[in-house]
Formats: C-alpha cells, structure tokens, sequence
C-alpha cells in the first residue's frame, strides 16, 4: 500500500511484538546473531513505530546501502538508506594516507537505533514543511523553512552577493561542523535521536545489564554527544547562545527580517552559507555529468524559486497573524517589508541570468536530506508527541 508523496506501509516480521520485546533486540547478544535482513526488518519496525508515534503520514522505508565510511545514514524523500558496513558488517573503514584501516564497531547496535531515529526526524520535518502533516510549534516550523535546500543573495565580503544556500553543509573550517550540527533541522534530529537511543540503552540496562556495546554507547555520547558539541560550540563562537543566533541568521535571510544578531556569526553563518551552496552546485553538476551520485541535491528553475520566495512570504504572512506579540501595523510593515526584499531578490537572480551568471533551468540546486537545549527538547516534543508511541512500555518513540 502506497501513501501520499511516497511514504508507504511496510510490514515486517516483528510487527506484532510489543515495543520492549522490540526494543530488547537492540541489546548486543540478539543484535549480533542478526544477519543483514533481520536487522534491515528491525531498524523497518522502528521506523514504522516512530513515524506513526510522531502522526506522520505513512514511513519511509529503510535499506542497507554503499555509503561512504563518513556516512552513518541518509533520508531522501520516502527512503532512509544506512550504512551497510557499519550496521550489517559491524566495521569501521578508515583511509591513513591510503592505507585501509578496519575497526570493530563496537556500538552497532545502538549507533543504527540513533541514525533510523536520526533519519526520521528529518522525514518528519520535511511532512511538516510540506504540508502533509501539521506542525503544532510555528515557531519551529518557521525555523525548519528558513534551513531548507534553498537560496538566497548574502553579502560576499567583497562588497558584492553570492547565493548562499539555507542549509549548512558544514564545509568552512573551525566552524563549519558547528554551523551544521546545530542548524534548525540537524540540531533537532541530533538531539532527539541520542536521547530516544540513550532511553534504549538505560531500558537495556535495568532489563538485562550493562554490555560492552551499551558502555561504549554511553561513553561516546559524553565525550561527543549533543551537550559536549554544544559545550565546544560555545567555546568555538564565543557566544552561550550561538545555536540561535545561527538560526536567527538564516531565519532573517529567508523571511527578510532584520531581529538583531552577533555579527561576528552573522559573517560566519553567510561565509558558510555560500561555501555550502558551491558544495551542492559541484554536487549536482557531478551528478549530471555522471562522475558521482548524490540523492540529496536536485536542481530547481529560477521560476520554481520564485514560487518558493512567494510561499515564504505567505508562510511569514501566516506566522505572524498567529503571533499575539505582534500588531496589526507590524504584521503589514514586516509583510510588507518581506514583500519587497523578495522583489529584490528576484530582480537581482534575474539580471544574474541575463548577465550569463545563472540559466533558468539548473542553476539553483535544493534537496532533501540528512534555544537552550531545553527549549529545543520541549519544542520538538510537544510537536511530535513526547507521550506518544514507544515509550508506554518502556521504549523509545
């Protein structure tokens, strides 16, 4: 049975367990008896609980795929493609100065919970944005529109603009992976997937005892998980709060707003923004040219842009009627302001193509993936349910 915009029903064969019988086939002495297909229906039945835990409609489905070492798992559209060597091979592959390394994955078992659960935030997020299901946080929902695989004129630090991408590839050294770890959608799919994992893992414990694979788990959150990157973000910007003043950027840039940030990131954030849109126009034009495949980018005319800006207009529109902080007169002057930033917009891509910059067809590529840390925990729950799905029995939603 096929669902709207792909998503789909897939049966497994342990449907018809309950969610801690489910969830104690993640501990390491089921997990490595498993071979590739009973741990590709596993990670399927997760999916499957997690999309209809959090009202999404229908899920994607998972497969096993050639992924680069780098690359626990991707979402694009209706698919959820994992690492076949980490997670059906248990190994690691890492390249010193050409010489292949393989190490045992300890943790498997636990890193693939994450990355489904990982993934379909993301497949979550993308129903929100389009629509398919609805969003109860508008705060949240403005953030996730303002990072998706879209482009706009950022200043170039030479007195010119370049398009920048609203989705941040990470490629700017020093603080590149931060700007990509704690923008809208990733920091929300990072967060919520470690704590859904972490509650997996505690539940393993109290039913069955510590493993090898469940203190490594542990471990590696400490030392690298959501509170010690943003910790080292912290340190790395200077600024207690630069997850949101990242999100403020992009978020100014997409809806034509002009809220107050630190400039120092405001800098960084479209220094990056125009290094990530370099990245996915390479990535595309690689695509096309047959040197490489990359799901995540596909192109969008100049008039598909259009319509995206006059959507963000609208959705800005839509927000601010809905904001009782806000005023008649500032709901028209902002509207109004967004309007015309648009129309600017717009007139500069178009003297870009008749200047042979940029054609109509495949010059703007877009894709699908892939507050405090409290606040962000409480925004995401409250839209998917927190009390919902899994965790009635002792597991994760």
């Amino acid at each position: 049975m096929t669902l709207n915009k792909g998503y789909g029903i897939h049966p497994t064969i342990y449907e018809n367990l309950s969610n801690t019988e489910l969830i104690s086939l993640y501990r390491e002495s089921s997990w490595s008896t498993m071979d590739e297909n009973s741990r590709q229906q596993l990670l399927q039945e997760t999916v499957n609980r997690s999309a209809a835990a959090k009202g999404e409609l229908g899920a994607c489905e998972v497969r096993f795929a050639d992924l680069d070492s780098s690359l626990l798992g991707q979402q694009s559209g209706n698919v959820i493609d994992v690492n076949r060597t980490v997670f059906a091979q248990d190994l690691y592959i890492h390249n010193y100065s050409g010489h292949i390394i393989e190490e045992k994955a300890v943790d498997s078992n636990m890193r693939a919970l994450e990355t489904v659960l990982h993934e379909d935030i993301h497949a979550w997020q993308d129903q929100c944005m389009n629509g398919t299901i609805q969003c109860m946080d508008e705060h949240l929902l403005s953030e996730y529109n303002s990072n998706n695989f879209t482009s706009s004129f950022v200043p170039d630090g030479n007195g010119g603009k370049q398009l920048g991408s609203h989705y941040l590839n990470g490629i700017t050294q020093t603080t590149g992976y931060y700007m990509y770890y704690f923008q809208s959608t990733e920091r929300d799919a990072h967060l919520y997937s470690e704590q859904r994992a972490m509650q997996a893992a505690k539940c393993l414990q109290q039913m069955y005892g510590s493993d090898k694979s469940l203190l490594t788990y542990q471990k590696n959150v400490l030392l690298n998980g959501y509170q010690a990157t943003y910790q080292k973000g912290q340190a790395i910007f200077g600024n207690n709060n630069f997850d949101k003043e990242i999100n403020q950027v992009l978020s100014n840039q997409y809806y034509g707003t002009d809220i107050a940030v630190d400039q120092k990131i405001q800098i960084t954030v479209q220094k990056e923004m125009i290094e990530s849109y370099q990245a996915q126009i390479q990535s595309s034009l690689e695509n096309k040219e047959g040197l490489a495949i990359d799901k995540n980018y596909t192109p969008v005319t100049i008039e598909d842009y259009d319509r995206s800006m006059r959507a963000s207009v609208n959705a800005f529109y839509e927000h601010a009627m809905n904001d009782p902080s806000m005023s008649r007169e500032e709901i028209i002057a902002e509207t109004g302001q967004m309007a015309e930033n648009y129309l600017n917009v717009m007139s500069e891509l178009q003297e870009a193509h008749e200047n042979g910059e940029i054609t109509s067809e495949n010059d703007i590529a877009i894709g699908t993936e892939e507050g405090t840390v409290d606040e962000v925990t409480a925004s995401i729950d409250d839209s998917v349910g927190a009390d919902g799905g899994m965790e009635d029995d002792g597991g994760v939603e």
